[in-house]
């Protein structure tokens, strides 16, 4: 990659600019050991947003009682990492607590104890109603070509502490 080539990739103008979450670049390097280089590409990317989308669609899926870290599963967690950084095999520790016996809600307070070290926020924070429905409002007059109005949404987002990045039709709500 070389900038002055014109193949140097950033967060912002690959996963920002197209709507996706950035995050997932993270758990693409996470299931790479990280001695060795990634050769990036659109299945990478793909895979990446995808994987990263179906675990935090089965974490929320426990629900929200959170229980009981499991210590047979957070040693088996840390072991991986002890093992020269192995993020993967941790991440794989992390699919079998998933996939384990435990309760909900133990399995709930493992992950999220596990989401520590691996930073993927994997239970999001809700983003308020009022926020998505000025979002969408601002949108609307996007399409509309109303842009003073637009940008008039966008300042009442962002003094609540939140911020849009736009996408080809869509839009991402971040939290600052």
């Amino acid at each position: 990659m070389a900038k002055s080539k014109g193949n140097f990739l950033t967060l912002d103008n690959v996963f920002i600019k197209a709507g996706l979450d950035p995050l997932a670049f993270r758990y693409a390097c996470l299931n790479v050991y990280y001695r060795k280089p990634i050769t990036w590409g659109d299945d990478i990317l793909e895979n990446a947003v995808n994987s990263l989308k179906h675990l935090r669609h089965q974490v929320s899926d426990l629900g929200t009682t959170v229980g009981e870290i499991s210590l047979e599963y957070k040693t088996k967690f840390l072991s991986a990492l002890n093992d020269d950084l192995n993020s993967a095999s941790a991440l794989a520790v992390t699919q079998e607590v998933l996939k384990s016996d435990l309760s909900q809600a133990d399995k709930l307070a493992t992950v999220l104890d596990f989401d520590k070290v691996l930073g993927l926020k994997l239970q999001a924070e809700a983003i308020p109603v009022e926020i998505i429905e000025l979002a969408e409002a601002r949108q609307t007059a996007r399409k509309n070509n109303d842009f003073a109005g637009a940008d008039a949404l966008r300042a009442k987002i962002e003094s609540a502490g939140y911020s849009v990045k736009d996408s080809a039709g869509s839009y991402i709500i971040i939290k600052k």
